[in-house]
């Protein structure tokens, strides 16, 4: 079982690290890579930036999630924006998706029935 492990940045290739078993055993070096032909990219993926929120959006959360907030982080989630009010938001406002839908707007009744609890009582 190892306890000690130790990781070297420059001395060691990739997928190598130093162990040991105890403090006063022998340091040896283990490899995670099974095949040394097989080896992770030395660079770092390309960045992915975010796109932001659409003006409609963030007038959205302004108007309908801002007072929903603790007051202490208001200003962070939903701040007032200085881009102009779309003019499609005062008269639609985006609902939440529904899980189930139906014809008539009604949700289904339940399909199954909870079963009643019984109490049994032991007297002495």
């Amino acid at each position: 079982m190892i306890h000690h492990i130790m990781l070297e940045k420059n001395s060691l290739p990739h997928g190598d690290f130093l162990a040991q078993e105890s403090i006063d055993s022998r340091i040896r070096k283990v490899s995670l890579i099974r095949d040394d032909i097989i080896l992770p990219p030395d660079t770092l993926p390309e960045a992915v930036l975010p796109k932001g929120l659409s003006a409609e959006r963030q007038w959205y959360l302004y108007d309908k999630i801002r007072n929903l907030s603790p007051d202490d982080s208001k200003d962070k989630t939903c701040p007032f924006h200085s881009v102009a009010k779309p003019s499609s938001t005062a008269h639609h406002t985006p609902k939440a998706p529904s899980l189930v839908r139906t014809s008539t707007g009604v949700p289904p009744a339940p399909t199954r029935k909870r079963q009643q609890q019984q109490i049994w009582r032991c007297w002495s």
